[in-house]
């Protein structure tokens, strides 16, 4: 790959940050969401360690029947006068004594006092005043109270309801939190490829139509879908998942550093590590991205191709053929997808082994620690804990790493797309061409589709306002080639070409197609309503506008035949109308936006004789006072031009009317004969010439 290919590539994270710049407010405030949510979980499992620390023991240590509390002790010299003196060790086997009872109540008094006959110095009162004092003291309030105190000094402050209503509280904020941070990134994703796709479709507008005629249509779509496609989802899903699984990571780590700083260290050795798998890894995973997205591009357009010329396919008998054809290049993209998750197979796992090996040698260490006495049992599970999240998540960035191995991949072709040039640009402060009278003046025009090989040559015509001038010559001649200069789909390689006196180089692009009408032969339909279709050039076209220009095109009695009138959608490219009717739309369209300049490429070639005639007429009105070219396949239609123009080779070699030419020995004569032979005679029936557009 060339250098500058390189630094492009090079360009592309900085390029791909400028496109988020007009979102970037909504960008932060999707991040802070995600950010808070990563935070809340995480303080979850810290409340967690609290709980399993702090609190649980003292709740096992009011069920266990085997260890009296000292409060209980205290509780009861204090309200018992007969046990103040007595001795606590003593105390406390009447206590056992009394709690180990567990028998109904009206046998229980009778049992307690048998059993603590032995201690002499109680009498039955002091053994009742016991046994109620114990009854107290085991009552919730005492118990709450006593986990209350025993809470860690962080939450001393409160009781257990307010513990517990923290713990569903940061439950409920990471809900609220996470599904906000989700929505907003969506929303971030959605308005980025908004903005990327009429970023793309205008520049689309704006190149030349040597872009389109060198490239496929598949090709081209494939940048609008599948390229953006992964912009969507790494902006909507990937970059919120990124960010959230950061956030879990370093929390982790700056949890698992404040519970052991040891453990920690030991744990921060694997980045290192990982850094470098990442970084000889991500090169290769980027390369096979861009591969898989250069053939999944190559198979959008030959499956455009085979769709839109399936009635050639099939009438060859090409079914076998195609299908050989699609499944190769299906193959190779197979093969490129295989490549890729090569690679990122290799990733994953290299990522985990890493991970696995740093959590064993921690627990190892941990499990020591538990033992010394230098952790507690919460700590070190809590510790584990964020080592899974550490673990699990990494792993997901590892993920998140490939996905934006592919954006970046993604990012190179659109970039190298956005970054062509269109041939025909427009000069600063341009020239309006307005209320023009439609003198067009060819001034030694030479012109060549590939900068070497010449299809007009020293080309000189100058046609007054008015005047109707027909083109003609067999294929190659440079008649559509001289046709596709006039709307400057292309630029001349030398010469000029002048719109009364004005050169049309510095006129501005849209108030010269404004003056141009243009009557394709091969009919171009939207795939929208008849009536949209004729208003085209004229959008705010009322309905009696639309409807004069059908009738005058012939149209209007077949399109009140359809169920749906002017509103009948005409399907894609006109499929639904026949050929006729379909050209005669198009030139429906013409004739209501009206031009001063006219081209039409045998409008009238595919009517029948009925509606041909009529079309005619209304051409003939139309072109009236207007100046016309017309790309002529059949002689037999421009009879009535004020010149005819005849090209052979890119050079004119003949000019003057119908009779002069037919009296004269040359191009025109010639092919005038050989269309009268091949009608045996009848030249009035028109004859379709194998003539095609002039290519490079």
């Amino acid at each position: 790959m060339p250098k500058t290919d390189k630094n492009k590539h090079a360009n592309t994270p900085q390029r791909i940050l400028q496109l988020l710049r007009p979102v970037r407010t909504l960008l932060i405030i999707a991040l802070i969401f995600t950010s808070l949510s990563s935070l809340f979980q995480l303080s979850t499992i810290k409340m967690a360690q609290y709980f399993i620390d702090d609190v649980l023991p003292v709740i096992e240590s009011t069920q266990d029947k085997s260890t009296v509390p000292a409060e209980l002790i205290e509780h009861l010299k204090k309200n018992v006068p007969a046990v103040s003196r007595m001795d606590d060790s003593y105390l406390t086997e009447v206590v056992k004594t009394i709690q180990n009872f567990e028998v109904p109540e009206d046998i229980k008094t009778q049992l307690i006092k048998d059993e603590l006959s032995q201690f002499e110095e109680l009498t039955d009162s002091d053994i009742s005043a016991i046994m109620r004092e114990i009854s107290n003291y085991e009552s919730a309030p005492s118990v709450q109270n006593k986990i209350d105190f025993s809470l860690s000094s962080y939450f001393r402050s409160i009781d257990v309801r307010s513990f517990v209503f923290i713990v569903m509280l940061l439950f409920i904020s990471y809900g609220l939190t996470h599904g906000a941070g989700l929505y907003l990134s969506v929303l971030f994703g959605q308005k980025v490829v908004l903005n990327l796709r009429m970023q793309i479709f205008d520049h689309l507008q704006e190149l030349s139509m040597s872009f389109y005629e060198d490239r496929k249509t598949g090709g081209i779509m494939s940048w609008v879908t599948n390229d953006i496609n992964v912009f969507r989802m790494f902006s909507s899903n990937q970059l919120n998942s990124f960010v959230q699984n950061l956030v879990m990571v370093f929390g982790a780590l700056i949890g698992l550093f404040f519970i052991s700083w040891k453990l920690a260290l030991v744990s921060f050795c694997i980045v290192p590590v990982l850094g470098v798998i990442v970084h000889f890894l991500g090169d290769s995973m980027r390369k096979t991205s861009r591969r898989v997205q250069d053939k999944l591009s190559d198979i959008s357009a030959m499956l455009q191709e085979i769709v839109s010329a399936i009635h050639i396919v099939r009438s060859f008998g090409m079914e076998s053929n195609e299908s050989g054809r699609f499944r190769n290049e299906n193959i190779v993209t197979y093969k490129a997808e295989m490549k890729k998750a090569q690679v990122s197979s290799i990733l994953q796992p290299a990522i985990q082994i890493v991970v696995a090996i740093g959590i064993m040698a921690i627990l190892l260490i941990g499990v020591n620690q538990l033992a010394n006495g230098i952790l507690q049992a919460g700590q070190l599970i809590v510790f584990i804990a964020f080592l899974h999240l550490v673990s699990d998540k990494g792993k997901r960035l590892g993920q998140t790493y490939a996905n934006l191995n592919e954006l970046l991949a993604a990012g190179d072709r659109l970039f190298e797309f956005i970054d062509i040039k269109s041939d025909i640009t427009e000069i600063k402060n341009p020239v309006e061409l307005a209320d023009i009278k439609g003198n067009v003046t060819f001034k030694n025009v030479d012109f060549a589709y590939d900068k070497e090989n010449l299809v007009l040559k020293n080309l000189n015509l100058d046609v007054p306002p008015g005047k109707v001038i027909a083109l003609v010559g067999p294929s190659g001649a440079g008649k559509s080639s001289m046709a596709k200069l006039l709307p400057r789909f292309y630029d001349p390689t030398s010469g000029e070409i002048l719109i009364d006196g004005t050169d049309i180089k510095t006129a501005s692009i849209d108030s010269l197609r404004a003056q141009l009408g243009i009557v394709p032969q091969e009919t171009i339909l939207f795939s929208t309503t008849i009536k949209e279709n004729i208003a085209y050039g004229k959008i705010d076209a009322g309905m009696d506008e639309i409807i004069n220009a059908a009738k005058a095109a012939n149209a209007h009695d077949f399109i009140g035949k359809l169920p749906d009138g002017y509103n009948t959608i005409v399907g894609e490219r006109g499929s639904k109308l026949s050929g006729g009717q379909a050209q005669r739309v198009s030139i429906a369209r013409a004739i209501l936006k009206n031009p001063r300049i006219l081209i039409l490429d045998e409008a009238t070639s595919s009517l029948d004789a009925q509606s041909e005639e009529l079309v005619q007429q209304a051409l003939e009105k139309l072109m009236a006072g207007r100046t016309t070219f017309i790309i002529a396949h059949r002689l037999t239609t421009i009879q009535n031009a004020d010149e005819i123009i005849v090209l052979s080779a890119g050079e004119i070699v003949q000019r003057g009317t119908h009779d002069q030419l037919l009296n004269t020995d040359g191009i025109y004569r010639n092919l005038y004969q050989m269309q009268a032979v091949e009608t045996s005679g009848d030249i009035d029936q028109p004859v379709k010439m194998e003539l095609t557009e002039d290519t490079p």
